[in-house]
């Protein structure tokens, strides 16, 4: 069949415009196409890139809630690792214990709260005596060199007279007494330091209800390890009654306790 010159060019045009139409969709689809790609890349770079976010726990807010600030005040933790800080402010008054027969220095932001504690024992028929609170370091000092003294009186040696001597007298600048959070309780009844308090009825009202006033039984009979200190069931703490509750309900020593709520920051 023959086309006309006029035909024969009308249908050229036509082709030449189909393959354009037909390039120009392929054009297309492959900008679409590209868009997408990259966009999907994109939004995977940008969620491997994303940080990691961690969702806490019941009990991790449950221990974030006890100590919401670990440089509180109260949280301050002072042991033969951790001295006293250099730029500690100490913030004392004088408390009026009318059991005791000295007047006795605390921390005032503490203060109220160790005299309610007292009072409410006494209340209950405990008759509670504080034997120490704040001591100066040159007290401590006294303190522990007449341990270590007594202990050389009974044929130790220098190193063992030390070590022992450690684990019931702190070091000087090594004492939570040395910061007025501390305080050695007894009953009238019952005023050896030792570990026959914890079966008196001051022991145990003391044990029972310290956290209560946001006291801990600072060094636990099974955390010696841990605190490198003697059993003292006589030997209470100010941590606040958040903290306090948690460490009692917890079974854990101050040490414990601020590790476990320092891992929550890392």
């Amino acid at each position: 069949m023959k086309f006309k010159k006029p035909t024969f060019v009308v249908l050229c045009a036509a082709l030449l415009a189909l393959v354009g139409i037909c390039m120009g969709i392929a054009r297309l689809c492959g900008i679409s196409l590209w868009y997408e790609t990259s966009a999907a890349s994109s939004n995977t770079v940008q969620q491997q890139e994303a940080p990691v976010t961690h969702s806490e726990t019941e009990s991790e807010q449950e221990l974030r809630a006890a100590c919401p600030d670990l440089s509180a005040w109260n949280m301050v933790l002072v042991n033969k690792s951790n001295p006293v800080p250099e730029d500690y402010q100490l913030n004392l008054t004088t408390v009026d214990i009318s059991a005791s027969d000295d007047e006795v220095q605390f921390d005032a932001r503490a203060a109220d709260a160790l005299k309610q504690m007292m009072d409410a024992g006494n209340a209950a028929g405990m008759d509670l005596c504080i034997v120490s609170t704040y001591r100066t370091i040159e007290y401590q000092e006294e303190l522990y060199n007449r341990k270590i003294q007594q202990y050389r009186n009974q044929g130790k040696n220098e190193d063992d007279a030390v070590a022992v001597a450690s684990t019931i007298v702190t070091p000087p600048g090594c004492s939570e007494h040395n910061i007025g959070l501390a305080a050695d309780i007894v009953g009238q009844g019952y005023d050896t330091l030792d570990s026959g308090f914890e079966d008196t009825d001051a022991g145990k009202w003391l044990a029972a209800h310290c956290a209560e006033y946001g006291f801990i039984l600072r060094y636990p009979e099974d955390k010696s390890e841990i605190t490198d200190i003697i059993y003292e069931p006589w030997h209470f703490r100010y941590v606040g009654r958040d903290a306090a509750s948690y460490i009692t309900e917890h079974n854990l020593c101050l040490e414990e306790f601020i590790q476990q709520r320092s891992a929550l920051e890392e």
